[in-house]
């Protein structure tokens, strides 16, 4: 797989947000139990239709988790017209807004590097378990409602990572 991103040209515009759109709506098709979408990109979009309030509220929608990867830059480069920081943090916040999460290397080619940030992403859905909520019947005003999951063992404090939102 590393391979064939390696082979890729990129060009100016990018349109993540809009990739995104399409890709949500095509994985919930599939027959798998657990949706789950890969987005490999360093976070900046500058030609989508779509906006990232309008991603990150279908994300938050959907029963799709998404992970991100890609080389984070984390400096600003002269003559580049975006700030990397920007996309990472959107990136970050799609992902974590999913109930998945975001890894960014700190070079640009490293392969080692990838590699296991794909098998971090196997071993996490692999340890994937499901808590269902079942809240009262729909109240005629239905909002978005924050989601908080502690988890501890023992005495130590666990990390449960979860949806951060539900709609009732």
């Amino acid at each position: 797989m590393l391979a064939t991103l390696d082979s890729l040209t990129f060009k100016k515009y990018t349109s993540v947000y809009d990739a995104m759109t399409l890709a949500l709506d095509k994985v919930k098709t599939g027959r798998n139990a657990k949706h789950v979408l890969l987005v490999i990109s360093d976070g900046d979009d500058n030609s989508s239709k779509k906006g990232f309030k309008e991603v990150r509220d279908k994300l938050k929608a959907s029963d799709v988790s998404l992970y991100s990867t890609g080389v984070n830059l984390r400096e600003y480069l002269p003559g580049n017209f975006w700030n990397p920081e920007e996309g990472v943090k959107r990136l970050e916040e799609l992902s974590a807004a999913s109930g998945g999460r975001s890894f960014f290397t700190k070079n640009e080619s490293v392969p080692a590097d990838l590699n296991q940030v794909f098998d971090l992403i196997a071993q996490e859905l692999r340890a994937h378990y499901q808590l269902v909520i079942a809240p009262e019947p729909r109240d005629p005003k239905a909002k978005w409602r924050k989601i908080k999951i502690e988890a501890k063992q023992g005495t130590e404090r666990l990390t449960a990572r979860t949806r951060l939102w539900y709609y009732r």
